[in-house]
């Protein structure tokens, strides 16, 4: 629970919410930041912020209250985990069947007062972005919205099938528990693992690698050849 506490304010205000901040906005779209200057926001007797232009004022990273704010409340969850685990991340205090520490009143007391933040700030927190994303949604609802390729290589091995061997990959990599395969065009192509490792290819001269000019190494090629 520690976890989710504290990963939903880093990713959401921290990481992704300067996307939407005053300041990208201003530079790179300012008619949508003109527009959320004029809207209001619906919970923002729940929040307090007025307009929708003010909550992306308040997520400008360094500078912004709710990044700030949010900082610290990320930084609470981690300790809420360090509390019972030891430390985080890579815990280690967790063992079969429970932890390796003993609680005691005080612990017990330190989680609920810091925990009693994060129910007052996730009030907070759910209408803020209410507001952001049925603003944004106007904007961007359609962004990435396109035809659907999907691709998995599988996982979870069905071990009475598995042998490593390639040869047999096709079959073993069917008997797994979430099976591989490429999904295209509305159907299917696909569930066999060594069709679809062969149908993998990343070129260098369509990545962002700029050619080896000059490169004097074996064969003098470039990237992009």
């Amino acid at each position: 629970m520690a976890e989710e506490l504290y990963d939903a304010p880093l990713g959401c205000c921290i990481l992704e919410g300067p996307d939407y901040s005053e300041v990208m906005l201003n530079k790179y779209a300012p008619d949508v930041l003109k527009e959320a200057q004029k809207t209001k926001a619906e919970h923002s007797g729940m929040h307090g912020f007025s307009t929708i232009a003010d909550i992306c004022k308040a997520l400008n990273p360094i500078t912004g209250a709710l990044w700030l704010r949010a900082l610290e409340m990320s930084k609470l969850g981690r300790k809420m985990a360090s509390l019972l685990a030891g430390k985080h991340p890579h815990v280690n205090s967790f063992v079969p069947g429970g932890i390796g520490k003993t609680l005691t009143a005080s612990d017990l007391e330190q989680y609920a007062d810091m925990l009693s933040k994060h129910v007052s700030f996730s009030k907070e927190f759910i209408s803020i972005f209410d507001d952001l994303l049925n603003f944004m949604g106007k904007f961007y609802g359609e962004t990435g919205n396109r035809e659907a390729i999907f691709l998995s290589a599988g996982c979870y091995e069905g071990l009475a099938d598995y042998n490593a061997k390639y040869a047999d990959m096709g079959k073993w990599g069917e008997k797994r528990a979430v099976t591989p395969g490429v999904f295209a065009d509305g159907k299917i192509i696909t569930n066999d693992l060594i069709e679809i490792n062969l149908g993998v290819r990343e070129y260098v001269n369509h990545s962002y690698y700029e050619d080896w000019v000059g490169w004097k190494g074996y064969g003098k090629r470039s990237a992009g050849k």
